[in-house]
């Protein structure tokens, strides 16, 4: 008796096991037929994986029992005013996503939630602020785009590092803790935040590492010096930029990038800055690239649909850096020091098409990179070329080594020059590039050994 008592036990435990799992995971509510049904249907169910809440929607409260999901995606509802009946919810494993609803005015019923990996509010138009979301205290991903009514960042003062910031129309950063941590800012639109400093009214800068702005009519750089953490800068469709300020950093930067920046005349702020790699595209009025006077072997330069640029001699200051150089309709010499010397790395470091006839492609600037035998601004004459032997220099410049490169850029011979002298004696007959040095400045030549 007791065995069958034992055995009607164990099948009531399992029975009462499997009854009181949820058997879905994932769900979509998008008619309130659907939403008043769940919990019957679901007695069961406090925790699913992805809930999606859309379309015929005008009430949430029989969706009480909820205490978690992973994803909670809430979209083109046109009469759902709030939310209540989250009231229990208490975590969002990963992402936070309510779209086009344009009735919601308020999320406060999320005022339970602590846990919050992801969110993105967008196209709210009755939205007017993120109360509800006081307990988030850190997000990978806060994306706030297109809510005409939302002003400022109310709501989310709970929170104490965000990885990226992204807001789209004219919002302020008033509300956030003044002590967030920050990594990436992007401004879309924004007609309040006009400056750095304007931020920094708000929010600590400090570890910022990525800043882009884009679609304003105006933004200053004015307080950039507060960026200690600063990589990479993007201002993109930015009619007048104010980047003088850039001026004021004192360290060196990964990556700057401009674009359709209509206004913007030259780079005299980036003068002396150590900067890896600069993109330049679309701007219509910039005439002098002379800021940038200070690549090395490990920058790259783009200068790509630049109208009004016709001279970039700069780069006989730089030994080498790689370059992109594409339709600047008015750019007919390319053959400056740091771009001969890419050409002939042979590393593909150089691209240059669709210039002014003279700098249309790699060939025909590695012809400018090339005088024959005599260099006219330096007074240099070589000879006798083509040479058998010794090839004699007679210039005002006292170059004091010499590189001698294959027709395909290879190095064959490298050494000083003695007694005005360069020997060609072990090589064997070819077409040769001779590259003369003396400290920063350097002359290409050809030679023929016969």
């Amino acid at each position: 008796m007791r065995i069958i008592h034992s055995y009607i036990l164990i099948i009531l435990f399992f029975s009462y096991q499997l009854n009181s799992q949820c058997s879905i995971k994932s769900v979509e509510l998008l008619n309130q037929f659907d939403i008043d049904t769940f919990s019957q249907n679901h007695p069961l169910c406090d925790s699913l994986i992805d809930l999606f809440v859309g379309d015929d929607v005008l009430s949430l409260e029989p969706l009480i029992q909820l205490k978690h999901v992973d994803n909670l995606y809430i979209w083109n509802t046109n009469k759902l005013k709030n939310l209540a009946g989250l009231d229990s919810l208490r975590s969002i494993g990963d992402e936070l996503y309510i779209r086009s609803n344009d009735s919601l005015s308020s999320i406060a019923s999320l005022h339970m939630v602590e846990e919050l990996t992801n969110l993105k509010v967008e196209n709210n138009i009755n939205l007017r602020n993120f109360n509800g979301l006081q307990n988030i205290e850190e997000l990978v991903n806060c994306i706030i785009l297109s809510n005409p009514l939302i002003e400022n960042l109310e709501g989310l003062g709970g929170l104490s590092f965000c990885r990226s910031l992204s807001l789209a129309g004219n919002i302020s950063l008033i509300g956030l803790n003044p002590d967030i941590e920050l990594n990436t800012i992007f401004l879309n639109q924004n007609r309040i935040i006009k400056s750095i400093n304007t931020m920094s009214n708000f929010a600590d800068l400090s570890q910022v590492r990525s800043l882009v702005i884009l679609q304003t009519e105006s933004f200053s750089l004015d307080g950039i010096d507060k960026m200690d953490s600063l990589l990479s800068l993007n201002l993109n469709f930015v009619i007048n930029p104010d980047i003088e300020s850039f001026a004021d950093l004192q360290r060196p930067i990964n990556n700057i990038s401009i674009e359709l920046c209509q206004n913007l005349q030259n780079l005299d702020a980036l003068r002396n800055k150590e900067i890896k790699t600069i993109y330049l595209r679309d701007l219509q009025n910039l005439t002098d690239v002379s800021g940038l006077n200070n690549l090395d072997a490990n920058s790259y330069v783009s200068l790509i649909n630049l109208p009004m640029l016709e001279d970039i001699s700069i780069f006989n200051e730089s030994d080498s850096a790689g370059f992109r150089i594409e339709g600047n309709e008015k750019l007919s010499k390319c053959a400056m020091t740091a771009i001969c010397n890419g050409l002939y790395a042979d590393d593909n470091s150089v691209d240059i098409s669709d210039n002014a006839d003279g700098c249309n492609g790699n060939e025909e600037v590695k012809n400018q990179c090339l005088t024959s035998t005599q260099n006219i601004e330096n007074q240099l004459l070589l000879y006798p070329n083509p040479v058998v032997d010794d090839l004699a220099i007679k210039s005002e410049v006292a170059y004091d080594s010499y590189e001698i490169y294959s027709i395909q850029g290879k190095i064959v011979s490298v050494g000083y020059i003695f007694n005005n002298k360069i020997p060609f004696s072990n090589l064997s007959s070819n077409l040769y590039i001779l590259k003369l040095k003396k400290e920063e400045s350097f002359d290409f030549m050809k030679v023929i050994k016969l």
